[in-house]
């Protein structure tokens, strides 16, 4: 699979777009706070290529568990589906002054990967439809019970 991810241009993300590179996996750098309107440019070209696209929906800044709307416009963009992926862990170490509460498993901890697909927006869609959207991917991404 060649994928590609953004990956913030701040210091923690040169650390991530390291551990990225050394995996294979290319790196677009921005956020929406940063070079946000380029590297979601970039993101749509890229998946119209083919390409698959990894983002952290609620970084770089937050507010935690609350989806920015990049993934779901780059989608809407290039016409292409979007997958979320949702982890859930047994027992983590939990970083509590990171802005989001960065969880590190623990040896033998269970990790369930859930994974839910959203067909790709219709061009008709209008601004409120691709809001709700946005609404329904953050509930699944949370793991509440509401579904796109």
């Amino acid at each position: 699979i060649s994928c590609f991810a953004i990956v913030s241009l701040s210091k923690d993300g040169s650390v991530l777009t390291n551990i990225l590179n050394h995996w294979g996996i290319d790196v677009i750098r921005g956020s929406s706070s940063n070079n946000g309107k380029e590297a979601l440019q970039s993101a749509v070209d890229e998946l119209q290529k083919g390409r698959t696209f990894l983002i952290t929906p609620d970084g770089p800044k937050g507010p935690r568990n609350h989806m920015k709307p990049g993934a779901v416009i780059a989608a809407f963009r290039a016409s292409m589906p979007l997958f979320l992926c949702r982890i859930d862990c047994s027992s983590a170490y939990r970083f509590k002054k990171s802005w989001d509460l960065f969880s590190l498993p623990l040896p033998f901890a269970t990790i369930n990967v859930h994974y839910t697909k959203i067909d790709p927006i219709q061009d008709q869609s209008n601004r409120e439809e691709i809001q709700d959207i946005i609404h329904s991917c953050e509930h699944i991404l949370n793991g509440d019970s509401l579904h796109v």
